[in-house]
């Protein structure tokens, strides 16, 4: 599950992110494994990473990232990245170029 926030930042330069909630599903109750910030499991020095899918044991999504000469609102760099649940804590796995 993904949830947005915003906080911060003046003149159109407010700053957000999501935070990504993992659970696990136990006899029909979810129970929390992990919360990450999408900015933590991109290998970035700033941006996004928006959720796509689950395959073969991944979480797959989109990173969009930032160049050192990008506006804040236009990212630059675009990848695929690979996350996993490890020791019940979703960790970054690889990128690549999309």
């Amino acid at each position: 599950m993904s949830a947005h926030t915003e906080g911060g930042g003046t003149g159109g330069n407010g700053i957000w992110w999501n935070d990504l909630f993992v659970f696990f599903n136990e006899n029909g109750k979810y129970k929390l494994a992990s919360v990450n910030k999408d900015m933590d499991l991109i290998d970035c020095n700033d941006g996004h990473f928006l959720m796509q899918k689950i395959e073969n044991g991944f979480l797959l999504g989109h990173a969009s990232c930032y160049a050192k000469e990008d506006a804040l609102c236009c990212p630059s760099l675009n990848y695929i990245v690979q996350t996993k649940l490890l020791n019940h804590k979703l960790v970054f796995v690889g990128k690549s170029e999309k």
